[in-house]
């Protein structure tokens, strides 16, 4: 009977907000709200324990989040250089264009560096000049049997004389089927080109020009 007493006169400081005088001199109903220690006299006044609890539960995901590794950005160059070589190792590269909502993909050979510019070249008679007249935006990808590039751009075409002449000089088979001012020969530089070449063994690489 004394202890049961006891346990309800302890609970009933509980409840009226026990801090001190409880009839137990160890009482786990009422010390953790009573004791005062260096992470309690931290607690913001009024909070509930939950709170902290919740409180907790944060910091704990926060330091998580912190440890996670970050995903390691693009490395990003400027260098059209390695663009062209690229390219004119495969020999062989293929353009897509857009035909309304049709893609369309062919094989490609030609290309150049000239006045600061990435140049190809076709033929104005062409389905993929009619193409780029209509949506200039193309995408580039080939494989050199080891990595693969992915380069898009806007294509411009460049009617001066001198670029089709540095085009033409570089691919002399092509002067049996085009010249210089013919009506035929067409030469497009890119325009703020993206260049991803990538691989199964090395992150993939970004060169922008």
């Amino acid at each position: 009977m004394k202890k049961l007493f006891m346990g309800l006169a302890c609970l009933g400081l509980l409840v009226a907000g026990c801090t001190s005088g409880c009839p137990q001199a160890e009482c786990p109903a009422c010390e953790p709200a009573g004791a005062v220690t260096a992470a309690g006299e931290d607690r913001d006044a009024g909070a509930k324990p939950s709170d902290h609890i919740e409180n907790a539960g944060d910091e704990v995901k926060n330091a998580a989040e912190s440890e996670r590794p970050k995903a390691s950005a693009v490395p990003e160059t400027n260098d059209m250089q390695e663009v062209f070589g690229f390219l004119k190792a495969v020999g062989t590269y293929y353009i897509a264009t857009a035909e309304g909502d049709q893609p369309r993909v062919r094989p490609f050979g030609t290309v150049e560096i000239y006045d600061g510019h990435l140049y190809f070249q076709t033929g104005k008679k062409k389905n993929v000049a009619h193409q780029i007249d209509a949506n200039p935006k193309v995408e580039i990808c080939a494989f050199d049997g080891t990595r693969w590039i992915r380069l898009s751009g806007t294509a411009v075409e460049d009617a001066r004389a001198e670029a089709q002449a540095h085009m033409l000089d570089a691919y002399p088979q092509l002067k049996s089927m085009y010249a210089v001012g013919d009506g035929n020969t067409v030469v497009y530089y890119l325009k703020d080109a993206t260049a991803r070449i990538s691989s199964f063994g090395a992150p993939e690489r970004e060169i922008k020009f």
